[in-house]
This record gives structure tokens, sequence and C-alpha cells, in this order.
């Protein structure tokens, strides 16, 4: 015949050893709370890996146009920003922010102009004479990396003028918490270059900017 030992201990379980063995008769619940907040606002950054673990890998990058020799006559010539999409391109976050649309612009900095010291011609003339820049985000590349790419579409070409101050990269319309994150690269760029421009390693300074709402 078995026999049943107890014993109680003040601030402690009761406890019923069976055989030697201790067998519980009270336990007590305990929980873990987890709270995930909605993003802020969706994201966009430079980055140099361009893959699902992509990180803001600084604030900028340079890509380079082709080059051209001096002419009495104007010049075009041509570029891609974004990179080739493996070790550059762009990256916009939305991790299920409270964002209905965001879109992705880029416009040269202040007057939009190329300049190398004293020396410089314009981004954004009044025609292609007097040189103007032109972006076709329509010809690049747009990866989704994860998420939900529904609504993210790529912008048109388009050529800076007094009137057209930025373009379009890319753009989304949807509903409040969808998560996406993607990539675009190698988006086609050319820039006529007025005649006479003197020789010079010049350059545009420019922004992209994410907008949400």
């Amino acid at each position: 015949m078995k026999k049943l030992l107890g014993r109680v201990v003040a601030g402690a379980s009761l406890a019923v050893v069976v055989a030697g063995v201790p067998v519980a008769v009270h336990a007590a619940t305990l929980n873990l709370k987890q709270q995930i907040n909605a993003a802020s606002s969706p994201g966009t950054y430079i980055s140099n890996d361009c893959t699902h673990a992509a990180t803001d890998n600084g604030t900028g990058y340079t890509y380079a146009m082709s080059p051209k020799n001096t002419a009495n006559v104007k010049q075009t010539s041509t570029g891609r920003i974004g990179g080739d999409g493996t070790s550059n391109c762009i990256v916009v976050d939305n991790a299920g922010s409270s964002a209905v649309s965001w879109t992705l612009a880029y416009a040269p900095s202040g007057a939009g102009e190329w300049t190398d010291g004293a020396k410089k011609y314009p981004a954004k003339g009044a025609n292609d004479d007097a040189g103007q820049l032109t972006v076709n985000a329509a010809g690049g590349q747009l990866v989704k990396l994860s998420g939900n790419d529904t609504g993210v579409t790529k912008g048109t070409s388009a050529t800076f003028s007094p009137i057209v101050q930025s373009v379009t990269l890319m753009s989304w319309t949807g509903t409040a918490g969808q998560f996406f994150k993607g990539k675009l690269h190698s988006v086609p760029v050319s820039q006529t270059i007025p005649a006479s421009t003197p020789t010079g390693s010049y350059t545009l300074n420019g922004t992209t900017t994410l907008t949400s709402a």
C-alpha cells in the first residue's frame, strides 16, 4: 500500500509526493506580451548590396555619364542612375506603415546646373540647345525584394526645364498596412551639352525624395 506524504510551506505551492516522486498540484500562469506598431512612414535609401536584407549604406552616390570631347555643336551624353541592381540601387521600404500612397521623385538641386568651379551649363534649360537632362524612369528596372508590389509603378520619361522641376521615379497607391520592399536600378538618363562647353569635370547635384500620404 502506497503512503501519501505531504508538507505545506508558507508562500509556496502545495505538492504531493507519491512514492518519492513530487506531483505538482498548483501552477501559475506566466504570459509574455509583444506590441508591434506600424512603421511611421515609408523610407528610401541608396544600397550597396541590393538584397532583401539591404540597409542604408550611405547618404548618396555619384553616377558617371559618358565622356565627351569639346565641340562646336551640342552633344548628348548618356548614363544610368540607380546602379546595376547588384552593387548599387535605390531602395524603397514600406514596412506596413499607415500610408496609402507614396511617390519617389528625383530633382537636381538648386538652379539645376552642371558645375566645375566657375564653369557651368544647365540641366534645366529652356530647350535642348541650352542644356537639358532627361530621366526615363520607365526604362529602369523595378524589382520586388519582399512583400506585395500591387499598385507599385515606375514613372515615365521626363525632361527638366524651367517648368519641369522634378520627375517621378516610382510610386504606389493602395491601402494602409501594405508591406513592400523593392529596388529600382538602371534608369536611363541623357543630357544635352551646349555647344562650345569648355573642358572640365562637371557635377550635377540632386536628391531623391520620398513623400507619402
